[in-house]
């Protein structure tokens, strides 16, 4: 039997090979009393729903110390750099909504 290779057939292995790379978790607050959570809303139909719900739940529960809403610009797009910025620099914590 012939080699694959001489009758000019390559097999490729369609797996491929995946990059590993070792990522810390980033620090969490040990609750939300007194934390500035960000609710961010990737404009998808039911994510501000989605946050709306989460909102009313956090409040009744835990309330933090305030709970500031933003969204992105478009939900096939990452957001922002300065809206990431900005976020960090004003919320303890975030929680990202992906509606559909």
């Amino acid at each position: 039997m012939e080699n694959l290779t001489s009758l000019g057939i390559h097999v490729m292995d369609p797996r491929g090979e995946t990059p590993t790379a070792s990522v810390s978790m980033a620090s969490r607050p040990p609750g939300l009393e007194g934390v500035t959570l960000a609710l961010v809303d990737n404009t998808k139909i039911n994510a501000g729903r989605l946050l709306d719900s989460l909102a009313s739940l956090i409040e009744s529960d835990a309330p933090p110390a305030r709970i500031l809403r933003f969204s992105k610009t478009d939900a096939t797009r990452p957001a922002p750099p300065d809206l990431i910025r900005h976020i960090a620099d004003e919320c303890d914590a975030a929680v990202l909504a992906v509606g559909d």
